[in-house]
């Protein structure tokens, strides 16, 4: 793992103090489903996953290779190997689905950015290039230049924005391949997300030691910054903003703030008032957040702790109250981690992809759980 983002991620994320143990009343799940990884695989430990939005599907890159599942039978019905071209590459850094479900767009380490076309299968599927890699002046791929662990889609399929260098994103035409665009953000971006349809584009980048971290909104026609969000930190305390995620109603923006050694908090903003409100003050870093589709679910990844396996946290929103969903007892062990998590389309399922040499994918079935629930009189 080349990029130095990533890498101080993933450190911290096997550093930290668990979150687990200090919420008090959240309820434990059941064992997971668990995908395994290959041979190549497990080269790395690190994978992130997706879900097609048909729900089909469900794609983790690791790395070194991406691979797709036949969700309804968790068969593996394809990979896609990390072509190496120089010994400067440095692998899978980000994946998204297609609107359609029939391509993923993945990005690498150097910011070579295709398109896999799996209209015809996944396993003879094409790849076409919509990104060429970046090189410096000796013609090596630069790394280091995707900081994010998604790259966004219009609904329509039609645009991509992708992080492109350390203060940029650019904006592509997908059927084409021809650059719209770039957004100068000012600062390194962590997150981006497309909004209204696809008419904007919300981007969290955040800030630096002295500035405070901002969600900035974009207008897509004019391809102008239309709005600055700025997360209002402690004064004198430096704070690391892990990705912003909109909620599928976009009333709701949930940003988790890390002070480090201070405290740690997920900050829900209304919009557009952005009247803010805490939900959790637990000192640990929170990579990555997922809402289910009608946004009644946030998805919390956690790393291992001193008492507590690593776990997905779920804090439903309407219940106002937490479910935890365990790494399997096997697995259970230090130097693991959950980098993601996402809800399947249909709010069933929840998957989580793992740092861990042989496990891939953990994957939970909601419904089973909350059935199980009622029939033992147990309160989730």
């Amino acid at each position: 793992m080349r990029n130095p983002e990533r890498r101080w991620l993933c450190c911290t994320l096997l550093c930290g103090a668990a979150i687990a143990g200090l919420l008090l009343g959240i309820a434990s799940s059941g064992e997971p489903v668990c995908l395994d990884k290959t041979e190549r695989e497990r080269s790395t430990g690190t994978a992130f996953v997706v879900f097609s939005p048909d729900g089909k599907w469900l794609a983790a890159a690791m790395h070194w290779e991406i691979a797709v599942w036949d969700f309804a039978t968790r068969e593996k019905v394809a990979t896609k190997p990390y072509k190496i071209v120089k010994p400067y590459d440095a692998g899978f850094a980000a994946i998204a689905f297609m609107p359609d479900s029939q391509g993923i767009v993945h990005a690498d380490d150097g910011g070579r950015v295709c398109l896999w076309d799996g209209s015809a299968g996944w396993a003879d599927g094409t790849e076409r290039e919509l990104l060429g890699q970046r090189v410096d002046a000796d013609g090596r791929p630069i790394t280091g230049h995707i900081c994010v662990q998604e790259i966004a889609i219009s609904p329509d399929g039609k645009l991509l924005a992708v992080p492109r260098g350390r203060r940029t994103i650019k904006v592509v035409e997908i059927a084409t391949g021809k650059e719209v665009g770039d957004l100068d953000i000012g600062h390194s971006v962590n997150s981006v997300q497309f909004a209204e349809e696809g008419r904007v584009l919300v981007v969290g980048t955040p800030g630096t030691t002295r500035d405070n971290p901002e969600v900035q909104f974009w207008d897509m026609d004019t391809l102008t910054a239309k709005e600055t969000l700025r997360i209002v930190k402690p004064p004198k305390v430096f704070a690391v903003v892990s990705p912003a995620i909109l909620s599928p109603t976009e009333k709701l923006l949930a940003v988790p703030l890390d002070m480090l050694n201070r405290a740690t908090e997920i900050r829900f903003y209304e919009l557009p008032s952005c009247r803010w409100t805490t939900l959790a003050n637990n000192g640990r870093l929170m990579p990555s957040l997922a809402f289910s589709r009608d946004g009644s679910l946030l998805a919390v990844p956690t790393h291992h702790g001193r008492n507590d396996p690593a776990a997905v946290l779920v804090w439903d929103l309407r219940a106002k109250s937490w479910r935890r969903f365990d790494s399997p007892a096997e697995i259970a062990q230090k130097n693991v981690a959950f980098l993601n998590a996402k809800f399947s389309p249909d709010g069933r399922y929840l998957a989580g992809g793992l740092f861990h040499p042989q496990v891939a994918v953990c994957i939970w079935d909601l419904q089973a759980e909350a059935d199980t629930s009622e029939s033992s009189g147990t309160s989730r």
